[in-house]
């Protein structure tokens, strides 16, 4: 399904590289775990798997694969079609992924248009939501918040539910209970854990 050949990132303007020459695959229900100290390179991958790689990084060289078609070749626009579709990311740190200006119900909307024409209201939304059940329920007011009226918690659920509202093949997870308590990342572990089974 996903297949990365020679994916090398550099850091811009600098010999440095922190994704070199990588061979990744991902098969249908297969899941595979990246292992790795701080800093070695593991956010670098999730997002240059992606074709987006983070500010001040590009990618050099390689091929990303998803189902036959070569990411990296895409324009930006043929590339967006992919995301939260087909493929969606949840990034380590939620804090800065969202728009700022945008209530968090109208985030989840652009998401589900991908799918649909996009004339969801905040009511279509939360049934979406709903579906998910308690390890990712957010109380309804919620959704007509902006980001930084949400604690840090409350975003990487928000990040959590946004990847998996498509019903997305391929879901890329950087850390997804980062910025959770004990509880609720045991909880959410176990609740991605029989997502990806189902």
């Amino acid at each position: 399904m996903l297949n990365a050949q020679d994916l090398t990132l550099q850091v811009n303007r600098k010999t440095i590289y922190p994704v070199w020459k990588v061979d990744f695959a991902v098969a249908e229900q297969e899941r595979v775990a990246v292992v790795g100290e701080s800093g070695g390179g593991k956010t670098s991958l999730a997002w240059g798997l992606i074709g987006h790689p983070i500010p001040g990084q590009r990618i050099v060289a390689g091929s990303v694969l998803f189902r036959g078609t070569n990411l990296l070749n895409l324009s930006s626009a043929e590339r967006a079609r992919f995301y939260y579709r087909d493929m969606a990311l949840v990034p380590q740190n939620a804090q800065n992924s969202f728009h700022p200006t945008q209530r968090m119900w109208k985030s989840a909307r652009e998401i589900t248009s991908r799918n649909k024409a996009g004339t969801d209201t905040l009511e279509d939304v939360m049934e979406s939501v709903a579906a998910f059940g308690p390890p990712l329920e957010i109380p309804n007011s919620l959704w007509n918040h902006y980001p930084h009226q949400l604690s840090g918690g409350q975003k990487q659920r928000m990040a959590v539910i946004l990847a998996l509202l498509n019903s997305p093949q391929l879901v890329l997870l950087d850390e997804p209970s980062n910025a959770l308590d004990e509880l609720n990342r045991k909880t959410l572990v176990s609740f991605l854990g029989q997502w990806a089974a189902a």
